[in-house]
């Protein structure tokens, strides 16, 4: 019997049984829905040849879907998603608001709907993020679209709304990312396109470490060297064994 197979036996009984698999819950979940959910739809383009699939391993989508799995209050958006995909498929490189944006911002509120219905239908995944201390209910699926359509005109303010979502109040360690500006496609060291953003050194969610930005840790006066992913967590300047490299200086 698979795993899959064992999910779907303990719908059926009233037992804590889920607790068994709360280590494999993240992963059931991902591949039961959101997989299934773009596999669905593979035969649509978010960008040029990037198809809805291809989001499976990328970092930006994977690392705002599990951020369901991580104990606070923060629950992502459908305008936290879309920006996400205009990140991870580089459509922000374009410098315009589009046919692709609209397609983009089209996409991530069906994936939003999609993937909280499919949570509601399923007692195991609703016991199993409520273990977590997370409410279904609370993913914001009605995302206002004209301040989704904003943030894809202004690619500072698509920056900076993306890595807001990493920002944790609690902890005073701060990281400075450098980013394009407006009117071009490189790295703008300017104070203007840089963010500053506290987060938690120990466990940065995936996501955070991309290719066409710069970091500096203002905590400790260093800048990135190399970084790396393991078990869905990121690494500034570590390079972890059975990890994977995703920034190199």
């Amino acid at each position: 019997m698979n795993l899959s197979d064992i999910f779907k036996t303990s719908e059926t009984i009233t037992s804590p049984f889920h607790y068994i698999f709360k280590r494999r819950f993240s992963h059931y979940l991902y591949q039961k829905c959101v997989v299934e959910i773009l596999t669905r739809v593979n035969d649509k383009k978010l960008r040029k040849n990037y198809s809805p699939c291809d989001l499976i391993d990328a970092r930006e989508f994977r690392g705002m879907i599990n951020s369901l799995f991580k104990p606070d209050d923060y629950y992502f958006s459908t305008m936290d998603v879309a920006v996400a995909i205009s990140i991870a498929t580089g459509h922000y490189c374009d410098n315009e608001f589009n046919k692709i944006s609209n397609e983009i911002i089209d996409f991530s509120y069906h994936i939003c709907g999609e993937l909280k219905e499919s949570i509601i239908q399923s007692k195991i995944m609703r016991d199993g993020l409520a273990d977590y201390g997370k409410d279904i209910s609370l993913i914001n699926t009605n995302s206002n679209r004209t301040e989704i359509e904003c943030l894809f005109k202004n690619k500072k303010e698509l920056f900076q709304h993306y890595f807001s979502t990493f920002n944790d109040s609690y902890f005073n360690h701060s990281i400075q990312v450098w980013h394009q500006g407006n009117k071009n496609t490189w790295i703008d060291w300017g104070e203007e396109n840089s963010i500053r953003i506290n987060i938690n050194p120990y466990k940065i969610r995936e996501g955070f470490f991309l290719r066409g930005f710069d970091y500096y840790d203002i905590a400790n006066s260093e800048r990135l060297h190399i970084a790396s992913n393991k078990d869905g967590y990121e690494y500034f300047n570590k390079n972890l064994e059975n990890s994977l490299c995703v920034w190199l200086q």
